[in-house]
């Protein structure tokens, strides 16, 4: 039955997304990337660049047709800072494009920006080195670490995150290296005009502080080309910007049969499957099962308690927010 009533509310979300969509001019905005941020987890070190001297030196026009947007560094490229002690610098290219993407969830769509593979110089101790990091509003994983960046808000703002497993830096930033880059857009970009990739709906859920698991319902945009073997599968839960529970499968799912993908991260902390359920309106429908062990169960506040869900997997990005019933005394979260 809830699955059912699951398939009911992604249709209207479907309908919605077709029927939604903005024909109006995006116009270009700007931005000061602040706060610039570097984290080498395994020293212990985390820097922040000084702010920019230009608080308009990031420019981005966007291309609607090609679903991008074109950031140009008016100024501040170069940013120094100092990493325990190391006077250091992060240069950020003069141009580059990100990808425009969507969600959809009962909750609302959501902004992402997508910069894939985007040549990052620094420079440590008179150490230069440039390093290839996608950066991304969404999931992003190395072994051991989940990272999430935000999606643009109502105010335009939005965090990219992007990480490595090896830097090839010198100490103290040798080792996985995360980046985050802040942006508060003005104009605000109208994100109904980014291109919907996915429409989830979570069907069932609960919390103990045992387990985490769900069942989300989603359906990808047709032009979406689903790859869950070869792509990361990244699931991760919070409330108030504190995390419940996060892991990835690296490796991607394996298929099992011809409509069944299912793995486990190699700590058996995660596990994931992604099943075809049917194909409606020319959109194909999948139900995808999670199973976390050893989450952190917040401490009851009242009840109902928002949680944030978002799950990467095939390549696809989705989210969702839901209100999820507090039981046995704060022992247990539970969704619907």
């Amino acid at each position: 039955m809830a699955l059912r009533r699951s398939i009911l509310v992604l249709a209207a979300l479907l309908s919605a997304r077709a029927a939604g969509a903005h024909n109006v001019p995006v116009l270009p905005s700007t931005c000061a990337f602040d706060p610039l941020e570097v984290d080498a987890p395994a020293s212990g070190v985390a820097a922040t660049a000084p702010p920019s001297n230009a608080p308009d030196g990031v420019h981005t026009t966007y291309d609607m047709q090609d679903q991008t947007a074109q950031f140009t560094l008016q100024s501040d490229a170069a940013r120094p800072f100092v990493a325990g002690g190391t006077a250091s610098m992060l240069e950020l290219p003069s141009f580059f494009v990100a990808l425009l993407r969507s969600t959809g969830a009962r909750s609302g769509s959501t902004g992402e920006f997508i910069v894939p593979d985007l040549p990052l110089g620094f420079t440590v101790g008179g150490a230069a080195l440039t390093l290839p990091m996608t950066l991304t509003t969404g999931l992003t994983a190395v072994p051991g670490l989940v990272l999430e960046g935000s999606p643009r808000d109502a105010n335009g703002r939005y965090t990219l995150v992007g990480v490595v497993q090896q830097s090839g830096l010198p100490s103290p930033l040798g080792g996985v290296l995360v980046v985050r880059a802040s942006c508060q857009a003005t104009p605000v970009p109208d994100k109904d005009q980014f291109r919907r990739s996915t429409d989830s709906v979570v069907v069932s859920a609960g919390v103990t502080s045992k387990t985490l698991t769900m069942r989300v319902l989603f359906a990808p945009n047709p032009d979406e080309v689903l790859d869950f073997p070869g792509k990361p599968a990244i699931f991760r839960a919070s409330t108030g910007g504190v995390t419940i529970g996060a892991g990835a499968v690296l490796g991607g799912l394996r298929q099992r049969g011809r409509r069944l993908f299912v793995a486990s991260s190699d700590d058996r902390l995660l596990s994931m499957g992604v099943r075809f359920v049917r194909r409606r309106f020319q959109i194909d429908n999948y139900l995808l099962a999670v199973k976390l062990r050893a989450p952190v169960l917040p401490a009851p506040a009242g009840t109902p308690v928002a949680v944030q869900t978002s799950y990467a997997a095939g390549g696809l990005l989705g989210r969702s927010t839901d209100n999820f019933r507090v039981k046995a005394h704060g022992k247990r979260l539970a969704f619907p």
